[in-house]
């Protein structure tokens, strides 16, 4: 049975932050209006979110939804997982307000992309 390995929170949090600062430096050499990039933002949004920069998560994954509703429209994935990115970061902020409207714009998100199949 594998074991997983479980490394040091320094180790991690060093890993976090080289990982985001790449992510940072390629989002601003990407074009501004493409997926590839939009989704390195949510990316980097995640990155810096288990970095405990909630603020910074919430800018990055507020920019990656304006592109992706300008490119996709406002119901096609992966909107709705941004939506529950933000719904997650609010939550451990202890945002409750803002955690539930995010918890209910992906819920809606999830089942028109669902229509849609």
């Amino acid at each position: 049975m594998p074991t997983s390995l479980r490394l040091p929170d320094k180790d991690r949090k060093d890993i976090l932050e080289d990982l985001a600062h790449k992510l940072a430096e390629q989002v601003q050499h990407d074009a501004k209006d493409s997926i590839g990039a939009l989704m390195k933002l949510v990316d980097l949004g995640n990155a810096v979110a288990d970095l405990g920069r909630a603020k910074d998560a919430v800018q990055y994954y507020n920019q990656a939804l304006e592109g992706f509703e300008k490119i996709l429209g406002n119901d096609l994935h992966p909107i709705p997982d941004v939506f529950m990115n933000l719904a997650t970061v609010y939550y451990e902020q202890r945002e409750y307000e803002n955690a539930v409207q995010y918890h209910r714009r992906s819920l809606t998100g999830y089942a028109k992309a669902s229509d849609q199949v």
